[in-house]
């Protein structure tokens, strides 16, 4: 698949492990709750996938079995939140999201993102979700 291709996926979708509620929804909540501004740049960053994993702009990658999973890396001055995805046409899956408070990324937060991706590829359980305007 060529990069080109993502610049004309849909909106992502977010994995839900009931197929009602979201995860990474109840993170962006919160985080609007705690953090309103890098609430804000979160949310804009996600409605504006395609394009930044066209630009690879704020996107790192690295592999899990056969699967290219993507990092959406988001910082609003000392803040910082990541979102884990993957690309399945077409659509990108956010399984993710955390608040990233160390240098390293903590293992729990890996150890989530992994089981989460795990069961969506069981389940292939992904809402689309109405964000609250930012």
């Amino acid at each position: 698949m060529t990069i080109t291709k993502y610049l004309s996926y849909k909106p992502p979708k977010y994995f839900s492990p009931d197929g009602k509620d979201s995860p990474v929804f109840e993170y962006l909540l919160a985080l609007l709750a705690s953090n309103l501004s890098l609430g804000k740049k979160a949310l804009s960053m996600l409605k504006d996938l395609n394009n930044l994993v066209y630009l690879n702009h704020h996107i790192e990658y690295f592999r899990h079995g056969k699967f290219r999973c993507y990092e959406l890396r988001v910082r609003h001055k000392n803040d910082i939140c990541r979102f884990f995805f993957i690309a399945e046409e077409p659509h990108f899956i956010v399984f993710h999201g955390f608040t990233k408070k160390t240098e390293k990324t903590e293992e729990r937060d890996i150890a989530q993102g992994i089981k989460n991706l795990q069961s969506y590829l069981y389940s292939k359980n992904a809402i689309d979700l109405a964000f609250p305007t930012a």
